[in-house]
């Protein structure tokens, strides 16, 4: 599992979301994974995906958005898009209730 949080530095409530997301990581051991959308960078997930791969690939229209990847190893895997802002206890819920569904 991995938590995606696609953000930008200019973004005001991807500064007060982001908390929560480390937060929540934290308290899971679920990998943070911050992806800034105003920055080129090369990600390695299935391949070397690049930032704007990514934004196409889960069709992320603006900063703020917050996907949990069940399975990094599978590209089409089940995945979960959280609703912003969203309480690090609400997102450690998902997460847990998740890895119940899978074991």
């Amino acid at each position: 599992m991995k938590l995606l949080l696609f953000k930008s530095k200019t973004c005001g409530p991807c500064k007060m979301f982001e908390p929560q997301v480390i937060k929540a990581s934290a308290e899971t051991g679920v990998e943070y994974v911050p992806i800034d959308v105003e920055e080129s960078n090369t990600y390695h997930f299935w391949k070397d995906l690049t930032t704007n791969d990514l934004l196409e690939k889960f069709a992320i229209k603006s900063s703020g958005i917050l996907i949990l990847l069940m399975n990094e190893d599978v590209e089409d895997g089940p995945m979960v898009e959280f609703e912003r802002p969203c309480a690090a206890s609400n997102i450690v819920k998902t997460i847990n209730d998740m890895k119940k569904a899978v074991e």
